[in-house]
C-alpha cells in the first residue's frame, strides 16, 4: 500500500548507528517502490534516494520522533535489564 503521491511532500526519519531515529529531512516524493508498502524513491535538496516513509509520523514529527524513541529505549532497557 501507499499512501502518498509523486510530489507529496513528507518528512523522513532515519535512524544513527546509536539506535536511535532523528529526522532525516523533508522530501518530495517521486514514485512509490512496486510491491514494498509505504517504501518511495524520494527527492532531498542532495539528490534522490529510496526511504520507507512512516504515514504516522507526519501530521506532528517532533512528537512522532519523541514517542519513538521512548519505546526504542523502553525496550532496551527491558531486554537488557538496564533502569
Amino acid at each position: 500500500m501507499h499512501t502518498f503521491k509523486r510530489n507529496d511532500s513528507v518528512t523522513v526519519f532515519g535512524r544513527t548507528i546509536g539506535g536511535r531515529f532523528v529526522i532525516e529531512g523533508e522530501a518530495k516524493i517521486i514514485r512509490p517502490i512496486k510491491d514494498v508498502d509505504e517504501y518511495y524513491v524520494v527527492a532531498f535538496a542532495d539528490g534522490r534516494y529510496q526511504r520507507f516513509v512512516d504515514p504516522a509520523g507526519q501530521s506532528d514529527p517532533a512528537a512522532y520522533l519523541a514517542r519513538l524513541n521512548d519505546l526504542i529505549g523502553a525496550a532496551i532497557a527491558k531486554a537488557t535489564g538496564a533502569p
